[in-house]
């Protein structure tokens, strides 16, 4: 009898055990991913130095029906960001700490626009400046989309026209040689790859 009694007992603590790590553990993760529909794919290494920033903004015209040819119903203001980047993988260090430590870099690459669409304001065309409400932007991100997309080269080639290049070259040269220096480092020359 004792011994179902001790294995009665072992049971009995063994599921309290259970019960109470399941309580810690099992509610810690259902607090962080209540639904269970949010799962990590994949977890990427990006070696990107983004030093320059462009803010635009982009407006959209909505015509009656849809149709280019009906007067306009609404304009749709969209702030646009784009960066550009050196990426860091690309670098070749040549030291020789007697002398001099010449760091070539790659030359800057521009990144995708990236739209704001959750900053975009609606004014209707009738009343003036009055925004219309948020129930409306899926619809209006759905008739615009197209635009969007076709827009994005134009952007990259403004921001390019705006210098965006230079200004990302200019200032990585600058970061990366502050750092150098500071890093101990004396006599360093930071040069873009392809330029001399």
């Amino acid at each position: 009898m004792k011994n179902y009694t001790n294995l009665g007992l072992s049971f009995l603590a063994g599921a309290v055990s259970f019960l109470c790590i399941w309580l810690i553990f099992g509610s810690a993760k259902s607090k962080a991913n209540p639904e269970g529909r949010i799962h990590l794919h994949e977890i990427t290494e990006i070696k990107e130095l983004h030093l320059v920033k462009h803010r635009y903004t982009d407006l959209f015209f909505l015509h009656k029906k849809n149709n280019p040819e009906k007067p306009i119903v609404a304009i749709v203001q969209i702030p646009v960001t784009i960066t550009a980047y050196v990426d860091l993988r690309g670098i070749i260090i040549s030291e020789n700490f007697k002398e001099e430590t010449l760091v070539l870099i790659p030359k800057a690459k521009v990144g995708q626009p990236t739209y704001e669409i959750e900053k975009m304001s609606i004014r209707e065309t009738g009343n003036f400046s009055v925004q219309v409400g948020t129930r409306h932007y899926p619809l209006v991100v759905e008739s615009i989309q197209d635009q969007i997309n076709q827009r994005k080269d134009s952007l990259v080639r403004i921001a390019v026209a705006n210098k965006i290049i230079e200004q990302t070259e200019t200032g990585a040269k600058s970061w990366i040689e502050n750092f150098l220096k500071s890093a101990g480092h004396k006599n360093v020359t930071v040069k873009i790859s392809g330029n001399k």
